[in-house]
């Protein structure tokens, strides 16, 4: 019981108080994005957005982030950050919403954030617009360990 409840201790999807509801989107601050609906292996529906480089050539031959967020609010929160790779570093980014959190479904878990972050991985691996070779990952807070577990698998 106390391990369960534990989830409810770790994890602030609810902070600030309006994180589930308000999610501003890249294309708010004038990032080229998709969204899009990912489904993790529990069938949990995630909100994630890839933000492209608009020019093909570019976008098939740079690097792809797979952008981990923290643990509370949204990626709406870490456009700043968003902004910056995208225009200084010239790279695409994937935009992951875990459960429970933003706009996605479900609450969040320990074994949960761990398929979310490998869903979003299996999908950046299908798009034929990237190089798939060249995908990285950037985790703040949560985004390191949830990438170190996928990687075990």
């Amino acid at each position: 019981i106390l391990y369960n409840a534990s989830d409810q201790a770790v994890f602030c999807p609810d902070y600030p108080p309006d994180a589930r509801q308000c999610v501003m989107l890249p294309s708010s601050v004038g990032l080229p994005s998709e969204n899009l609906r990912l489904y993790a292996a529990d069938s949990t529906r995630l909100h994630a957005v890839f933000v492209g480089q608009v020019d093909a050539v570019l976008r098939r031959s740079t690097f792809t982030i797979l952008y981990l967020h923290g643990n509370a609010g949204n990626f709406g929160h870490r456009l700043a950050n968003v902004c910056g790779l995208f225009n200084r570093i010239k790279c695409n980014l994937l935009l992951l919403e875990y459960r429970g959190f933003g706009f996605s479904s479900g609450h969040p878990s320990e074994v949960g954030l761990y398929q979310d972050a490998a869903a979003a991985l299996s999908y950046l691996r299908t798009r034929q617009d990237i190089d798939v070779n060249k995908i990285v990952v950037f985790g703040r807070s949560l985004g390191p360990c949830l990438w170190f577990v996928i990687k075990m698998i």
